[in-house]
């Protein structure tokens, strides 16, 4: 697979964060994927290149022409693209291109954003049905995926899109879960990511509610029937009683 990975390049980026992006690094290699990334040289995504690479693999690296200064060499990486633009629009579209899946390791605001910026163009059709998964260690991505529940309870969120992304808690499963995918996604593309719909609780909850307050409704304006039916009844007999006496009193 064509493996596209999002990372921090912060040179802060703590040791169990690097140990994570080296365990992706070699178990992409050990499979025999691509690794596709924005080239960083520091943070996870400087773990994640340079173990691929010292294992045997491909990486391929996508960057802003911005961030090639001075001749700096990219050692690790098989293949660079290099973008352009006042943003990162083109290299964005350049890192999705051909990608069989998406994986996150912890990262900052530019992680954040591609992760977001991949699964609103998944959600929106301008990019194939491919898995997206986060590695969530430590409950690194916990925020992310609560406030995408919030969402779908809202209402702001389809319940069918609920599972745009995934989580899981190592680069082993992350990976796992995603070359699964990719092979449900090739026999059958409309059951990509089928079992894990999974409404929240509190959604099922509210249409719960919604259906027993709709039914009491509907059994509230039944019971007022039988009354309105006698009061037009009876507003019928009566004027049909008082036409015959107008009636009879012509025939006089």
């Amino acid at each position: 697979m064509r493996v596209l990975v999002y990372a921090s390049s912060s040179r802060t980026t703590p040791d169990r964060f690097l140990d994570l992006a080296t365990s992706l690094g070699k178990k992409l290699a050990e499979e025999g994927h691509t690794c596709v990334n924005g080239g960083g040289r520091t943070g996870c995504m400087g773990a994640l290149n340079q173990a691929c690479k010292d294992a045997g693999g491909k990486v391929v690296c996508v960057i802003h022409e911005k961030w090639v200064v001075d001749g700096e060499k990219f050692d690790f990486a098989d293949e660079m693209l290099i973008t352009r633009g006042g943003d990162l629009s083109e290299r964005k579209s350049k890192l999705l291109e051909n990608a069989d899946c998406v994986i996150s390791l912890p990262g900052g605001l530019g992680t954040f954003d591609e992760i977001m910026d991949v699964a609103c163009r998944k959600q929106l059709g301008f990019v194939p049905e491919i898995p997206i998964c986060v590695i969530n260690a430590r409950g690194f991505f916990d925020g992310l995926m609560s406030q995408i529940r919030r969402a779908v309870e809202e209402g702001l969120i389809s319940l069918e899109k609920a599972d745009t992304v995934h989580a899981e808690e190592t680069a082993e499963t992350a990976l796992d879960w995603c070359t699964s995918q990719h092979k449900i996604a090739r026999a059958d593309p409309s059951q990509l990511n089928d079992d894990a719909v999974v409404p929240p609780p509190s959604v099922l909850e509210k249409e719960e509610e919604s259906y027993v307050t709709s039914t009491l409704t509907i059994l509230r304006n039944l019971a007022f029937l039988p009354p309105i039916l006698f009061v037009y009844s009876w507003m019928f007999m009566q004027t049909i009683s008082m036409f015959m006496k107008l009636s009879g009193e012509e025939a006089k």
